[in-house]
């Protein structure tokens, strides 16, 4: 699988950083960046550019730190918050 060049990364977040690091074993080249305060491993998977990072367990920290790294990085996001259940 190719990529186009300088595609803009598929973003996971992961709720413990266990799961980030379990995660962010499996990217190719991988490089850790700290944006912001929070450590993002960025690299491939199969050839999608991804940037992985923990954000601590609920919606409202992922907004949180989606928004924050949005900032640190210059970029536009739309943010869309919802929970389903009760």
């Amino acid at each position: 699988m190719t990529t186009a060049p300088h595609a803009a990364p598929v973003v996971i977040l992961s709720a413990v950083p266990e799961e980030r690091e379990r995660l962010g074993a499996m990217v190719a080249e991988p490089q850790d960046r700290t944006m912001a305060g929070t450590v993002v491993r960025v690299g491939t998977l199969d050839g999608i550019p991804v940037a992985i990072a923990a954000c601590g367990i609920g919606t409202i920290a992922a907004a949180a730190v989606t928004a924050v790294q949005a900032i640190a990085l210059g970029r536009q996001v739309t943010i869309l918050q919802m929970s389903f259940g009760s």
